[in-house]
């Protein structure tokens, strides 16, 4: 699939060489259903980092050589069907949802946590993410499991060929346990917030109070036609995941980032600027 998206996404007199390979990653947009609809909850970047610095984002990162580790598996329940791959992304937007914002997509006893059973957990989130301690010894000292089923596989998008970093990112759905409280992490992310899908691209066009780039904003906008938590998970269920790796191509109007007419997305082509997240969509 990647190396099919590749070969199209090639500039003329591109070297094949000069391309890097997209490092896998995984990110979550954890769900509740709010007062007036379905929100997700969004992080903003420190601008400190390197990637997606100050852009508004979902919780996640790098999957890890240890996310489909033994040791995991044993640790996890409903991910038998799973290859190490799917496996490794699934763990790893567990993990950086933990390390960024949290909340623990885990068990104990069969019950998830309370923020209350959270709260002597906190500390281990910067331990974690600087790999102090291995998520496996986590979850097994304080007799945790995790649950793949709670994850609905969303979307699968890789960076373009023409950026110098990449990434092979899948995108999961996954609803916050009802007595956790989320909060941003104050080193790789500045602000946290609960929004509806559509408010924050509102805000990104409108006001530009806010960054998105392309496949933050496409997400959005697919997540934005379910009413629901129940309604996201039923349609991310019943569908294939759509998949996507965007090209650069010229215009009269100048260049653009595409994406498939056929990916399943309402949105398609973007100027550079509005892919990259430092533009909003003209009115």
């Amino acid at each position: 699939m990647i190396q099919t998206m590749e070969a199209r996404g090639m500039d003329a007199g591109m070297d094949p060489s000069d391309i890097s390979a997209p490092l896998p990653s995984a990110t979550v947009l954890l769900l509740r259903d709010g007062a007036r609809g379905l929100e997700v909850f969004m992080v903003e970047r420190s601008g400190r980092v390197g990637a997606f610095a100050g852009a508004m984002v979902f919780p996640g990162g790098k999957v890890a050589p240890e996310d489909s580790s033994a040791e995991l598996r044993a640790l996890a329940d409903n991910g038998g069907d799973l290859d190490d791959a799917a496996f490794g992304f699934a763990v790893s937007s567990v993990r950086e949802a933990f390390e960024e914002c949290g909340v623990l997509l885990a068990h104990r006893d069969g019950a998830t946590l309370t923020d209350a059973e959270l709260a002597p957990l906190a500390g281990f989130r910067d331990a974690i993410g600087r790999n102090r301690i291995p998520f496996a010894r986590f979850l097994a000292d304080h007799g945790l499991r995790l649950d793949m089923a709670g994850l609905a596989p969303f979307s699968r998008w890789v960076t373009p060929v023409f950026r110098p970093k990449r990434f092979d990112t899948m995108f999961f759905l996954a609803a916050v346990p009802p007595d956790q409280t989320l909060s941003h992490d104050g080193s790789e992310t500045v602000h946290g917030l609960w929004t509806r899908p559509q408010e924050v691209i509102d805000a990104a066009d409108r006001d530009r109070k806010y960054s998105l780039y392309f496949a933050t904003r496409l997400n959005l906008m697919d997540l934005a036609l379910s009413a629901t938590v129940a309604d996201a998970l039923a349609r991310a269920a019943g569908r294939t995941p759509p998949q996507a790796m965007p090209w650069r191509e010229m215009t009269p109007d100048g260049p653009r980032l595409r994406i498939d007419a056929d990916s399943g997305y309402a949105l398609v082509q973007a100027s550079l600027e509005v892919a990259g997240g430092i533009a909003p969509l003209p009115n």
